[in-house]
């Protein structure tokens, strides 16, 4: 056994490990191994409150990577800003919808009267005026036009009750004759009598003027007598009823028979 003397006289064969502190402030420089920053050190500790960041070695120092909790904090952040923006957009997008479609439904509503106007998309009504001088030529012209075959059939070279002819311009019975009157009392015929007809006088060889409107019964008569009878059972006078030879051929002399 080795006595305590002995034990004394080796001790100073134990190799005792030194300790330094560095004490000055900032990062301490390292011999070629990782260097811990105070920071680092304080949370290797268990000083710090939050998991320790992650160190990441750059060159000669340490960069520490944001952790977890970080990384969810900002997505949650952005999802939020997301979502209020959706909820902004989406009531805009829909009121601009909506209107859009009332606009439409006003332009197909629209009375197609008018001009449009393609720059803004408006129908503008519009009063159309017709001049009641050409109506009334207009009427009267396809009147006869549309009367001329069925007097031709019926009624040539017969003879016919002649109630009216007026010539554009007379001035008879307290009015001057244009052709909206000659039209208006050429229809109160028509629907007074029946078989009533209208003929332009330059389309027959029986009348002495080319340019009267003749409104006239169409039943034709094989003579003047039974013309006449018809002007007297409807009460009408011999200034307002006659007999009247309807021909292309025959001459006006002989063509009228008065009551």
């Amino acid at each position: 056994m080795r006595s305590f003397g002995d034990e004394s006289a080796h001790s100073s064969d134990v190799v005792r490990p030194r300790v330094r502190v560095n004490l000055r402030k900032g990062p301490v420089p390292s011999n070629g191994r990782h260097a811990v920053s105070p920071e680092g050190a304080r949370a290797q500790a268990g000083q710090a409150d939050s998991p320790p960041p992650t160190a990441v070695p750059v060159g000669s120092r340490l960069t520490f990577a944001p952790n977890m909790a970080t990384r969810r904090n900002q997505a949650s952040l952005a999802i939020a800003v997301t979502v209020a923006l959706l909820i902004l957009l989406i009531p805009a997008g829909l009121l601009l919808h909506d209107r859009s479609r009332a606009a439409s439904a006003n332009v197909a509503n629209s009375v197609p009267i008018g001009i449009t106007n393609s720059a803004v998309g408006i129908v503008t009504a519009t009063t159309v005026v017709v001049d009641p001088e050409t109506a009334g030529s207009t009427g009267l012209q396809s009147t006869a036009a549309s009367d001329l075959p069925i007097l031709t059939r019926d009624v040539a070279d017969r003879w016919v009750p002649q109630i009216s002819s007026k010539q554009y311009g007379l001035v008879a019975e307290g009015i001057t004759w244009h052709h909206a009157e000659i039209l208006r009392e050429h229809r109160e015929l028509r629907a007074r009598y029946p078989n009533v007809r209208l003929l332009w006088s330059g389309e027959w060889s029986t009348f002495s003027y080319p340019d009267f409107w003749i409104t006239i019964v169409g039943i034709g008569y094989p003579s003047k007598d039974g013309a006449i009878q018809w002007c007297a059972d409807n009460g009408l006078d011999r200034d307002h009823c006659y007999a009247k030879l309807i021909s292309t051929t025959h001459s006006v002399e002989g063509s009228t028979g008065y009551q």
